[in-house]
């Protein structure tokens, strides 16, 4: 996936369905991901419980902080716009 990048867009395996946006980090186009569509990915590919798909995501994607990787946007933390 590049999209007319430069560089190729930093993704995660299995979860096109929940690509959301793209937004930049150092330079590098990195894909943004709905948790609750990651979810949902899970529960219907992999047959998950939701409580499942959400212990899944929270142990193998625990990511936050590091450079240059997708980023996770849970429910209720959308962005706000300054003026």
């Amino acid at each position: 996936m590049s999209d007319g990048y430069e560089q190729p867009i930093i993704t995660m395996d299995g979860f096109d369905a929940a690509i959301i946006g793209i937004i930049e980090i150092n330079q590098y186009p990195v894909a943004v991901y709905s948790y609750n569509l990651m979810i949902n990915v899970l529960m219907v590919r992999d047959k998950m419980s939701e409580d499942e798909a959400s212990e899944y995501i929270d142990y193998n994607y625990d990511i936050f902080g590091k450079d240059c990787h997708p980023v996770i946007l849970h429910q209720g933390c959308l962005p706000i716009s300054f003026r």
